[in-house]
């Protein structure tokens, strides 16, 4: 318990900025958690016994183009 009292008085000081990495660091994972989510949701939706649903597969294609123009233009 001394080493953690001892470890808090360095950082209170800069208690904000560790508040605010702690909640950007949470929203990071959130958002590296939601993306398998949607795609397991978009694909479990479109494909079923009868086949492709061609509404929802048009839109999957439309965000496979869009993510890959981002790609595209961050390298």
């Amino acid at each position: 318990m001394k080493m953690i009292k001892r470890f808090v008085t360095y950082y209170k000081p800069y208690k904000k900025v560790l508040i605010a990495d702690l909640i950007f660091a949470a929203l990071a994972s959130l958002c590296a958690l939601a993306f398998p989510v949607l795609v397991h949701f978009m694909t479990s939706s479109a494909i079923s016994e009868e086949g492709i649903a061609a509404a929802l597969f048009d839109k999957m294609i439309a965000v496979f183009l869009f993510l890959m123009a981002d790609v595209r233009e961050a390298v």
